[in-house]
Order: C-alpha cells, then structure tokens, then sequence
C-alpha cells in the first residue's frame, strides 16, 4: 500500500524490493521535495529538546560514553535515561537489540544507522518502533550524502539519502515528522552558509551540512 494508506510491510525482504522502496521513498519527497528545502539546525540536541518532555523513558542506542545523559538532565527533568552499545568496554544498560527491555518515550540513535548492512539497519529501525510506546519519536542522524567527505569513513557500510532512510522508517510503521540538516557553526557563519553561499553549494550540489537528522512518531 502507499505511504498514504494505513498497512505496512515491516522490513522483511524490504531492502531486496527496489519498487517497495520506491514507493514509500516517494512518500517522504513529496513532503520534503529536495535536500536543499530542508531547514538547517546547528545541532541534533536541539532536535531532541523538541520533543523531551519531563518524565519520560530515554533509550539511547549507540551511546557510547553517555555523554548525553547529563546535556538532558540538565534541560528536562524527571527523565529515566538508559543505553544500548555493542561495546561491552562502555559502561551501558544494555549490550545488544536483544537484550532492551522495557517501553520508552524517546529513543535516539545518533550517527549509527549508517555502520551496519542496509537489511541490519532495517531490523534496528523495527526494533526501536517496537519499544516504542505508542506516540513515542525516534530521533536520529546520519551523515548527509551531499557533503564531500563526511560518509567517507571505514566503519560506514551504508549510504543513507534522507528520502531512503525516511522511506523505510514509513515501511516500519513510523510517521515521519520532521527532517533538517545539521551544520554546527556559530550562528553568524551558519547564517553566511545558508542564506549567502547557499546557492552556490546548491548549484554545485555540495552541502555544507554534514548530517540528516530524522523525527518520526509511532502511531498512538
């Protein structure tokens, strides 16, 4: 079914079917027709403090030191924060998809989808829908495709457009809410960036912006 419809396939044999992508790819460019139309925020936890609210349950996945948990209780409280990582040398809640228990508010996933396989990040994409408490937002960043070098890492198996990673998250079951680029720089030279040579890098079809940020809601 279309992305305007109510039935979603879930991810199994998704990443295999080019017209099933095509089809909820379409879904997120005619909402958001072009990178170069999407707003610019300067960092993904202004993204986040959009919709942290107090007393919610946090899960973040690919947290590494947890630098994060002291940024959000310092902006909301009452918030119950937990971890997930494969690096059992962090000190975390959680070491695998496997092992998360619980039903969150808010679950984030900062610049991680792009290290597995395409079909791997689908199934990370299901499972964060899973836990999920109805209504609940996944945030996440990814590295934007049209900055020169930023994908370009070893530990970067998958290229996400934000229309693709957005299509899938609609096949999840997800409703996209929200996309941006992020380019952290004081405002005035973030300013200069978009509004003076904005249209350069969009002639050229290079961005300044070096990631994606998504917001997509689980359906109460």
């Amino acid at each position: 079914m279309s992305p305007d419809g109510k039935d979603r396939q879930g991810t199994e044999g998704f990443s295999a079917s080019w017209s099933a992508q095509d089809v909820f790819r379409k879904g997120i460019t005619e909402r958001f027709p072009s990178n170069w139309r999407l707003p610019v925020r300067r960092r993904h936890s202004d993204v986040v403090l959009d919709y942290a609210k107090p007393g919610q349950n946090v899960l973040e996945i690919g947290a590494s030191n947890r630098s994060l948990r002291d940024f959000l209780a310092g902006q909301v409280s009452g918030l119950t924060y937990r971890t997930m990582d494969v690096d059992r040398n962090t000190k975390q809640d959680f070491y695998s998809l496997e092992e998360i228990i619980g039903a969150y508010d808010l679950a984030l996933m900062f610049e991680v989808i792009e290290h597995p396989p395409a079909p791997e990040g689908a199934r990370i994409l299901q499972k964060v829908f899973e836990i999920l408490k109805p209504g609940g937002v996944c945030v996440l960043t990814t590295p934007n495709l049209f900055h020169p070098n930023r994908f370009w890492d070893t530990e970067h198996l998958t290229p996400w457009r934000y229309d693709r990673l957005g299509g899938i998250m609609l096949a999840v079951g997800f409703e996209v809410e929200y996309i941006c680029r992020l380019h952290n720089a004081p405002g005035v030279r973030r300013w200069i960036r978009a509004h003076v040579a904005g249209p350069l890098h969009e002639f050229l079809d290079v961005d300044f912006a070096k990631s994606i940020c998504v917001a997509a809601r689980r359906p109460a």
